[in-house]
């Protein structure tokens, strides 16, 4: 899948301003009422499309690009400033 078909869904925001709360994936996925697998399995997902190795790097990554935690901000992409350089879908547009 091309970089620019990536987009953050509504339970991957979930799970990222969880994650940026210092929750394990047992904690996140209680509340979110799925399975911590699937918790697990998103934020692998997330690791390969914000381009980090691991879940302390995402953590990292969300708190330098809040804005892909924010309903509809990665699409449509003029959402974003025109020198927006938050996430690779960005990045590829300029």
């Amino acid at each position: 899948m091309g970089i620019n078909l990536v987009v953050l869904k509504f339970q991957d925001r979930q799970i990222g301003k969880l994650m940026l709360q210092g929750l394990r994936a047992e904690l996140i996925a209680e509340p979110l009422e799925i399975s911590v697998n699937t918790v697990n399995r998103r934020i692998s997902r997330m690791c390969r499309w914000a381009e980090v190795e691991d879940r302390c790097q995402l953590v990292l990554w969300f708190l330098e690009n809040p804005k892909c935690l924010i309903r509809g901000a990665r699409t449509p992409p003029g959402l974003h400033p025109g020198d927006c350089q938050c996430c690779p879908f960005c990045r590829d547009l300029h």
